[in-house]
């Protein structure tokens, strides 16, 4: 593994510190501030559970050797929040929207209860990439009413994110068997990508809490 690839991979170990961080901004400004919206409640839940199953994930790869049930758990997790966080700009959703998300969420439990987290060579899971493709069209969906209504709150940096984060989860994710198990340099540059993408979501994260401390607006 070269220098570069070794590095991404130190990288990685910088979501659980970052969430650590971010997660003590966002109790300090709970401290400080009376009145806390609904998008930071949603982002607070968000950092509190990213890292726990963070932390799952790679005490169980340390321990049993195995942690592939967190690539579906997590991409539940992660869909159920950023959804509840896009509603709460439900003023510009549309209604075929909710009832396929209803859809989408009851494929993840039935993969999650058929799939065979011990099987390597055949593991291959689907949400994530699914949940991902909606997720967008979500976001693309609310960019285009607020636009045409002229209500595009462009301060919000993390819905400017997520098009960006999504996209890149969903092609991750399509090819989660080749990942799991080809041994070749390819998949660590994937990974890589990866790992710089969620990254880029903390720093996100990080700084819209630290501007809503500032300004109370988000």
């Amino acid at each position: 593994m070269n220098i570069f690839l070794t590095t991404i991979d130190k990288l990685s170990y910088l979501c659980p510190f970052l969430l650590l961080i971010t997660i003590f901004l966002s109790v300090r400004i709970k401290y400080k501030e009376s009145v806390i919206t609904d998008k930071i409640k949603i982002i607070n839940y968000f950092l509190i559970g990213s890292l726990i199953i963070d932390l799952s994930s790679r005490l169980f790869a340390i321990y049993l050797d195995n942690n592939l049930l967190f690539i579906n758990i997590y991409s539940l997790f992660e869909y159920i929040i950023i959804y509840c966080y896009l509603l709460t700009m439900k003023q510009y959703f549309a209604k075929w929207l909710t009832n396929i998300f209803y859809v989408i969420l009851a494929y993840n439990l039935i993969e999650f209860i058929y799939i065979d987290f011990h099987d390597l060579k055949n593991f291959q899971s689907y949400a994530k990439a699914i949940n991902s493709i909606y997720l967008l069209i979500v976001v693309i969906s609310i960019v285009q009413e607020a636009i045409k209504l002229d209500e595009l709150n462009i301060t919000d940096k993390l819905l400017t994110y997520l098009p960006v984060y999504l996209t890149i989860s969903a092609v991750i994710s399509l090819p989660v068997n080749l990942l799991v198990n080809l041994i070749d340099d390819t998949v660590y540059y994937i990974w890589s990508l990866h790992v710089i993408n969620i990254l880029i979501l903390y720093f996100v994260i990080f700084f819209t809490l630290w501007k809503y401390g500032k300004t109370q607006k988000i």
